[in-house]
C-alpha cells in the first residue's frame, strides 16, 4: 500500500492479488533457503502444486490471480513482481512453472487486458523520466 500512495494513488488491498505465502521461508533468502532444505526447494520450484513450506504453491497463487483476471477488472494496481508473472501466465496461458522465466523490474509498469480479451500491451517499462 506505500508503494501505490507514494505514487498518488488511493489505496484499497486486494486479497487476490497479495503476494504469495512464503509460509516458514518468509523474510529467508533464497541462498540461506537453499542451503538448509535444498530437496523442498527444488520442488517448489518444480513441481506446480507443491508447498513444502506451509504456505502457498505456484499453482495456488496462478488460480487466485487468474481469478480475479477474469472478473475483467478495470484500473490501476500496484503489486508484487509473483502476482505479476502469475497475471502474464494467466493472459499468455502459461502455467505457473513457466511464469518463473518472466524477470520483473522494480518501479516498472506491466500493461494488460484481463477477460476475454487477454492482451498484453506492454511490460517492465520504466516509470519516471
Amino acid at each position: 500500500m506505500a508503494t501505490a500512495e507514494a505514487l498518488g494513488f488511493v489505496a484499497r488491498p486486494v486479497a487476490a492479488l497479495a503476494e504469495a505465502d512464503a509460509g516458514r521461508w518468509a523474510g529467508r533468502a533464497f541462498a540461506e533457503v537453499a542451503g538448509a532444505e535444498p530437496e523442498a526447494l527444488r520442488r517448489w520450484l518444480s513441481e506446480p502444486g507443491a508447498a513444502p513450506h506451509g504456505g502457498e504453491s505456484p499453482a495456488a497463487l496462478a488460480a487466485r490471480v487468474g481469478a480475479w483476471l477474469d472478473d475483467a477488472p478495470d484500473g490501476v494496481v500496484v503489486c508484487d513482481a509473483g502476482v505479476i508473472r502469475a497475471a502474464l501466465g494467466h493472459v499468455l496461458g502459461l502455467g505457473p512453472l513457466a511464469t518463473a522465466r518472466f524477470d520483473v523490474a522494480p518501479l516498472s509498469t506491466t500493461e494488460l487486458t484481463a477477460g476475454p480479451a487477454r492482451r498484453v500491451s506492454h511490460v517492465n517499462r520504466k516509470v519516471g523520466p
